[in-house]
């Protein structure tokens, strides 16, 4: 015979139910965190070390050489021997993935630099320059380029054979995958990680755009022994405008919301990635008529407006020295703010670049004045331990 629930056990099921929801939502508050981490033969025993925002952490490294452990992107060192840990404490209040290494010491060589960057140039290249290979598969790129009446540019990259996997970049090369660089009148303008690339910036008149592909390791492709790539031209007039953020906010209608991660590079530099929730990229359609969760991103570095992402990964262009704050922002295809339960859909970190600006220079990104030098900042050897990954909350 079936049994009926009685109030006392419908009561003590939902009390139940409560008490797990709260140990699951227990997990969204910062915790204090410690890891005891081990440097052996100058390697670490883990690769990678993840916290969430704002947990408070403590780095331990027993080493069995003496030398100097760094984090990258949050800029702390402490020195290290065999007996004696090297102790980093930090809030983790800047996601992305940031840099562990370590300097022997008493070890020199070939300097450990950050180098600067000039205009419009998207990061240091200065340990990237790799000769061409030729490719082992067909491959093949195309490309337009549109003009917007306000002077930005939308470039649209056509391949054949091709992969995009800005997952990949710096690492090993793979048959027919890759990025690309695009070029504006001879001058590298940055890297591009998908078949939609937005130009803002540029100078009016006539201008002669390249985009040519690229392996994962940076060195330029061919294809019969000439260069895989493509030209076009576009005139960019006079009343060039970035875009702004003051339009009125239009309401998704289902929940919409990112979030940001800025990896770092191996030499200098960020790659940044938009994990959208509810929104999909459309950058053939921009400019074209509200279709509610399409459109494209905004990026905003120490607050102006720097310009458009019409995919997932985009790389920062270089950056003086210091601390940037990082904003993305979702826009419909028509050029207006979304917002989710009445508030603009945005997510925000911040980038440290290390390094000394010079006296006289200018700070954060303007795409076409000359940024901060940076100056070497050691002569010692560096060591790559591992990654520090701090992930959204």
């Amino acid at each position: 015979m079936p049994r009926t629930l009685t109030y006392r056990g419908i009561v003590a099921l939902i009390s139940l139910a409560l008490l797990a929801v709260a140990a699951a939502c227990g997990g969204s508050e910062p915790e204090e965190l410690t890891f005891d981490l081990t440097i052996s033969d100058r390697g670490l025993d883990t690769d990678t070390v993840r916290v969430k925002h704002n947990d408070i952490v403590t780095l331990n490294f027993n080493a069995d050489e003496g030398g100097s452990v760094h984090l990258h992107g949050y800029d702390i060192d402490d020195e290290a021997s065999p007996g004696e840990a090297a102790t980093i404490g930090f809030t983790a209040d800047a996601t992305g993935r940031f840099r562990i290494t370590f300097h022997p010491a008493g070890a020199s060589s070939g300097g450990h630099s950050e180098g600067g960057g000039h205009g419009t140039g998207q990061g240091s290249m200065s340990s990237m320059s790799h000769g061409p290979v030729e490719s082992n598969v067909p491959i093949g790129v195309a490309l337009t380029a549109e003009v917007e009446d306000g002077g930005g540019v939308n470039v649209h990259v056509m391949t054949e054979g091709w992969r995009w996997a800005p997952e990949n970049v710096n690492g090993a090369n793979a048959d027919g995958e890759g990025h690309a660089h695009v070029y504006v009148d001879g001058e590298k303008i940055g890297r591009v990680y998908g078949p939609r690339y937005y130009l803002g910036r540029l100078e009016p008149g006539e201008r002669h755009i390249r985009v040519a592909l690229n392996a994962n390791a940076h060195n330029d492709l061919l294809a019969g022994g000439e260069p895989v790539e493509a030209m076009t031209m576009a005139t960019v007039p006079e009343s060039s405008h970035m875009d702004s953020m003051d339009a009125a906010l239009v309401e998704a209608q289902s929940p919409m919301s990112l979030e940001i991660m800025a990896h770092p590079e191996p030499d200098s530099g960020y790659n940044l990635q938009v994990i959208p929730t509810g929104f999909t990229f459309s950058g053939e359609d921009v400019g074209q008529a509200h279709v509610s969760g399409q459109g494209y991103a905004l990026l905003s570095i120490d607050g102006e407006v720097y310009t458009r992402l019409y995919g997932p990964w985009l790389q920062l262009p270089t950056l003086a020295p210091g601390m940037h704050e990082i904003v993305v922002s979702f826009s419909t295809n028509d050029h207006r703010p979304y917002s989710w339960n009445g508030e603009r859909v945005t997510a925000a970190t911040t980038v440290h670049v290390e390094g000394q600006e010079e006296e006289g220079h200018g700070e954060g990104a303007d795409g076409g004045q000359e940024h901060g030098e940076v100056t070497a900042v050691a002569e010692v050897e560096e060591v790559p331990l591992g990654v520090l990954e701090v992930l959204p909350r």
